[in-house]
C-alpha cells in the first residue's frame, strides 16, 4: 500500500517500522526452491524468504500446505543444529510443528521430505 507524504507529493513503500527484510538465504535456497518448483509447479512453491520471521517457502501440494525452512547443514551428519535458527524461526516450529513446517537441506532431501510428508511412498513417486 502506498502512503502520501504529509505534503501531498510523491508516494513512497510503506513498511512497519520494526520489520527488517531478511538480510541473506542460506546457500541451499535456490537449488531447493527450484527443484521443489520442477516437481510440483512454480504457482504451488511460493519463495517467502523476504518475509522476516517466517519460514522461506510455502508449499501447496495435493490440498495440504506445508512450510519449508531452507537451511545448510553444517556437521558430517548432514543435520542442521538448534543453533542455526533465528528465534522466531524456533518459535514457529514449536509452534506449528514439524509435520507442516519441514526442514531442508538440499534439493533432493526437500522433495523426499515433501513426499513424505504427503504420505507418498517410493511406488506414489511417479504419479506426481
Amino acid at each position: 500500500m502506498a502512503a502520501q507524504s504529509k505534503a501531498g507529493g510523491a508516494s513512497r513503500r510503506w513498511s512497519p517500522p520494526d520489520m527488517a527484510y531478511a538480510r541473506r538465504t542460506d546457500t541451499t535456497h535456490a537449488p531447493i526452491r527450484d527443484a521443489l518448483r520442477k516437481v510440483w509447479g512454480d504457482a504451488n512453491v511460493i519463495d517467502t524468504s523476504a518475509c522476516p520471521g517466517f519460514v522461506d517457502l510455502v508449499m501447496f501440494v495435493r490440498g495440504r500446505v506445508l512450510l519449508g525452512e531452507c537451511k545448510t547443514s553444517r556437521n558430517k551428519a548432514g543435520t542442521v543444529t538448534r543453533s542455526q535458527y533465528q528465534k522466531s524461526q524456533k518459535a514457529l516450529l514449536e509452534t506449528w510443528g514439524s509435520d507442516v513446517v519441514l526442514v531442508l537441506t538440499s534439493p533432493e532431501q526437500a522433495v523426499r521430505a515433501v513426499q513424505q510428508a504427503l504420505g507418498l511412498g517410493e511406488r506414489d513417486r511417479h504419479a506426481i
